[in-house]
């Protein structure tokens, strides 16, 4: 069959997480059930109703930068820098002057760099904004990890930063795929990447919608189980490297998977909470299908949001029951976020690149910390241990506070 060269694949990948700070590590750590959940270090949390979360561990920036770079940057664009890294080398990228002009970069953060931001607060009550230095109005705006990236590489082509929660990965790769389909671009670099802060820990606390389960951090996020009672925040980043499928064949780039459809809806509901019955999560579901040409009975595997909260469990079940209908009793389910917690804005990459992998290698990562699932989520979730099947198609599903839904669609090559 001949190829249709316009596809978009997905040529690079690259990982700075709690399951690891490389590609390796995070797929292997992953595929064989371990868990990157672990009480938190790194700020003070004594008093709160949760006290465990998803740090990234091991991690020099020096590694991928030198002194004075890593100084200037926030900790989000740190990991933003590492992981863009990882996957351009994965895909054998030479930028030159003749394609520098023709790539664009897109970030998707959640907090962004809300840690430096509240040191530079505590600073400035304490010793006065004379001590604040100079390169914090550039280091702590939102945009700066798509411009440093950008100043990095020398790459002349768009830059954006989407800020959406849990779904700013997911819009930020969404506008890539656009502009690529627009020809607006012909490569892009799409990053999703999130550092834990004291100030967006703890407010995110006072929602109580975070796991209390403290004494037991590895068994904390439970997704579709009987016992979830809410999800396990995290940091870390994911980068992908993405080009026209004619493009990688020509300089003999290994492509993972190639993207055939997205879509992003919202609930228009509430802002802390997801719509019960999933309709809007339904809505970005079918109109991936149809973007990408697909029937139901060809996804072979779905990647769940699945966050370890009873509702957004319940409510991302019902929507794939309302999609797939009998067939969805049929389906391989999975979330990998017993896993790795929740990363926020890089949730969404770090979910494709897992997807990119079950795809290539024909593996399904597991369900972690799946005993005894709750009354409703009665689908195949893939409890426990991962498991060997040929995967042709699979979806993605991201969900946000705020009520924004995200689709994808891979397809093996």
């Amino acid at each position: 069959m001949k190829l249709n060269t316009d596809q978009i694949a997905i040529t690079g990948m690259g990982v700075i997480s709690p399951l690891g700070n490389n590609l390796k590590d995070f797929w292997e750590n992953l595929i064989n059930g371990r868990c990157g959940i672990r009480a938190i270090r790194r700020f003070d949390v004594t008093g709160l109703r949760t006290r465990i979360g998803g740090e990234v561990d091991n991690f020099s920036p020096t590694d991928y930068m030198d002194a004075k770079t890593a100084k200037r940057c926030a900790r989000f664009t740190q990991f933003a820098i590492a992981s863009s890294d990882q996957a351009i080398q994965d895909a054998g990228l030479e930028i030159t002057d003749r394609t520098r002009h023709d790539i664009g970069v897109y970030i998707g953060s959640g907090t962004c760099s809300t840690l430096e931001i509240e040191q530079l607060t505590i600073d400035g009550v304490r010793n006065g904004i004379h001590t604040w230095p100079l390169i914090a109005s550039f280091r702590d705006c939102n945009h700066s990890t798509a411009f440093t990236l950008a100043c990095n590489y020398q790459l002349t082509g768009p830059t954006m930063t989407l800020t959406s929660a849990c779904n700013s990965g997911a819009n930020a790769l969404e506008v890539a795929i656009d502009q690529m389909r627009l020809s607006k671009i012909s490569m892009a670099i799409v990053v999703g990447t999130e550092a834990l802060s004291s100030y967006a820990f703890k407010t995110i606390c006072l929602s109580r919608a975070m796991s209390k389960r403290n004494e037991e951090p590895e068994r904390s996020s439970r997704p579709f189980d009987r016992e979830h009672d809410g999800f396990v925040i995290a940091e870390g980043a994911g980068a992908i490297v993405l080009e026209k499928l004619g493009d990688a064949v020509k300089r003999n780039a290994k492509p993972y998977a190639v993207i055939s459809g997205s879509a992003c809806t919202n609930d228009g509901y509430s802002i802390l909470k997801c719509e019960p019955e999933g309709k809007q999560i339904s809505r970005a579901m079918r109109r991936a299908l149809s973007a990408a040409d697909t029937d139901i009975s060809q996804i072979d595997y779905i990647s769940a949001h699945g966050p370890s909260m009873p509702e957004t469990d319940l409510a991302e079940t019902r929507a794939i029951k309302r999609i797939f209908g009998p067939y969805a009793h049929k389906l391989n389910v999975s979330s990998i976020k017993g896993a790795l917690g929740s990363p926020l804005g890089a949730t969404n990459i770090l979910q494709v690149i897992a997807t990119s992998k079950s795809i290539s290698e024909d593996v399904i990562p597991p369900t972690i910390n799946l005993d005894d699932p709750d009354d409703e989520c009665d689908l195949d979730y893939v409890p426990k241990n991962a498991r060997d099947f040929t995967l042709n198609h699979a979806m993605i599903n991201s969900h946000a506070y705020g009520g924004g839904n995200s689709s994808v669609i891979l397809k093996k090559i």
